[in-house]
C-alpha cells in the first residue's frame, strides 16, 4: 500500500502519462519529485516495461524474486573476488544465504530497500579495495549512488565505512593513519557529491 502507488508513478513518467515535477493531484508534485527520481534511477523497476500497468501489482513478485536472486549473485562475485580458495559451493550456499536472508527481512517492510542489500557487497569490496590499495573511486560512486536511491541506508553505510575502516587498520597492525584519512575524505566527497545533486 506504501510502495505501489510509486511504482505506478514511475510506470507512467516512463511511458509519458505524467510529469516528472508537476502532479497537481498531489500537492503539485513537489514532494514526490525525490521519490521520482529514486525509482527513476533504480534499474530493477524497468523489468514493470514489460507489463501491463494493470498488472503491476503482480509485477512486484518478479521484483522480489530479482532482488533475491541479485543479491545472492552479487554476494557470490564478491566472495569470488575476496576468497580464491573457499570451495564454489560454500560460495554458493552463503551467497544464497544472503539473498535469503535479506528477503526474508525486507520483503514485508519497504520493498524500495531492496536494492541496497544488491549493492552491500559490491560497496563492502569497493571500500576494501580503498583501504588495501588506495583505489577510491568505485567507492566513492558507489556511496553516492546508495545515497541517492536512500537516505537512510547511505547513513548507515557511511557509518559502517568509518567502523569498518577503524577495525580493519587495527586489525592489520601496522601505521594506517593515512590510510584511515583517505578513507574518511572519500566518505565525505561521497557525502558532498550526493549534496550538490538532490537534497532531501
Amino acid at each position: 500500500s506504501q510502495y505501489l502507488p510509486l511504482l505506478y508513478r514511475f510506470y507512467d513518467i516512463v511511458t509519458g502519462t505524467k510529469n516528472l515535477a508537476v502532479d497537481l493531484h498531489i500537492g503539485g508534485g513537489i514532494n514526490l519529485y525525490s521519490d521520482s527520481l529514486t525509482e527513476l534511477l533504480n534499474p530493477f523497476n524497468y523489468i514493470l516495461l514489460l507489463f501491463k500497468r494493470a498488472d503491476l501489482y503482480k509485477a512486484v513478485n518478479i521484483l522480489l524474486i530479482l532482488y533475491t536472486l541479485a543479491a545472492s549473485l552479487s554476494a557470490n562475485l564478491v566472495l569470488d573476488r575476496i576468497s580464491k580458495k573457499t570451495d564454489s559451493y560454500l560460495k554458493i550456499a552463503l551467497s544464497v544465504t544472503y539473498g535469503m536472508s535479506y528477503y526474508m527481512a525486507y520483503q514485508y517492510e519497504i520493498i524500495r530497500w531492496m536494492y541496497i542489500v544488491v549493492l552491500f557487497p559490491f560497496l563492502y569490496l569497493a571500500l576494501l579495495r580503498l583501504l588495501e590499495d588506495t583505489k577510491p573511486l568505485a567507492f566513492i560512486f558507489l556511496l553516492a549512488y546508495t545515497f541517492v536511491l536512500s537516505l537512510q541506508f547511505g547513513i548507515q553505510l557511511c557509518m559502517f565505512s568509518f567502523v569498518y575502516s577503524i577495525c580493519y587498520i587495527l586489525n592489520e597492525n601496522r601505521d594506517g593513519t593515512n590510510t584511515a584519512v583517505d578513507a574518511h575524505k572519500c566518505l565525505l566527497i561521497g557525502i558532498s557529491l550526493i549534496a550538490a545533486v538532490l537534497n532531501r
